[in-house]
């Protein structure tokens, strides 16, 4: 428990202000985290506008850090049977976010 504790530190460290942002964002969504959704929420809560490839960039590199997880929907005949990826916090996300608020 303690080195998970000690690298729990180590990752808010290295946590900017824009990826607590972003995973404030996704809790906030639920299951409605789309990349577009995201895209959308940020937008008009910062008044800033984000590309989609540097959201991509910042929910990978948070995924692969274990803040931020993402699963893909079912292919619908809407989206031309692609199916869309939704993201979700992980329980190790909701703990950085709790502990630096």
């Amino acid at each position: 428990p303690v080195y998970l504790f000690y690298n729990l530190v180590c990752y808010m460290s290295k946590l900017k202000n824009s990826d607590i942002q972003l995973i404030k964002t996704v809790s906030n969504l639920q299951d409605k985290a789309s990349t577009l959704c995201i895209m959308d929420t940020l937008q008009a809560n910062t008044g800033r506008y984000h590309s989609i490839a540097s959201l991509h960039h910042a929910l990978k590199r948070l995924t692969d850090q274990g803040f931020i997880d993402s699963v893909k929907t079912e292919a619908t005949a809407i989206r031309g049977d692609r199916r869309k990826r939704m993201f979700h916090v992980t329980a190790y996300g909701y703990k950085s976010i709790n502990h630096r608020s």
